[in-house]
């Protein structure tokens, strides 16, 4: 704790051994606590704050492996989109398995997060983008796969773009919209007006 009072803080650690996971709940007193736990094999994973209920800025200083172990086996919401946002960060092709999350909270997240990677252009991307453009149920997150794929600019994605106009949600059938604009804004322009 930087300064001013000196809260007496519960905190959920868990050590992750593959998908094993022994949960130590501690005390912090003091402004500044160390902690430490026995352990026989090298955890893969030491997770502060397993259920993400502290209201705290938090570094962790993480390996790669680490964030690979959080994305495979700490299952809540938060610690899925840390790793991600690591993934992302760190550039590792982890980055693209968001797409295929089962929360749409996560699609959306990684698509956001993968355009400023390398992996914006790979080929399994960019087919995983178009399923989510076609198929997905998170309106919000069919509409960001929308828009990543009219900045990639080609042609081939135009039936996709002509076919979101029509859905119901009005994210998706601007998107469709804008991303037809780009391609073929004489056509974009005909059908905006009906």
């Amino acid at each position: 704790q930087k300064s001013g009072k000196v809260f007496t803080l519960p905190i959920a650690v868990d050590v992750y051994n593959g998908s094993n996971k022994t949960r130590h709940n501690i005390w912090v007193k003091n402004k500044v606590d160390t902690f430490s736990f026995n352990y026989t094999v090298k955890p893969d994973l030491i997770n502060v704050d397993g259920d993400k209920m502290l209201l705290a800025e938090k570094t962790d200083n993480k390996s790669e492996d680490n964030y690979k172990a959080q994305w495979q086996y700490a299952k809540n919401y938060l610690d899925r989109r840390e790793a991600i946002d690591a993934f992302a960060k760190k550039n590792m092709p982890e980055v693209a398995k968001g797409l295929y999350d089962k929360f749409g909270g996560i699609r959306l997240h990684t698509i956001q997060k993968i355009g400023a990677t390398p992996y914006k252009t790979d080929k399994v991307v960019l087919e995983e983008m178009e399923r989510i453009a076609r198929t997905d149920l998170n309106k919000k997150a069919k509409a960001a796969a929308l828009n990543f794929l009219a900045k990639n600019g080609d042609a081939k994605y135009k039936p996709l773009f002509e076919a979101a106009l029509n859905d119901s949600s009005y994210s998706v059938a601007g998107a469709g919209l804008k991303a037809l604009a780009a391609l073929d804004p004489a056509n974009a322009y005909s059908l905006a007006k009906k």
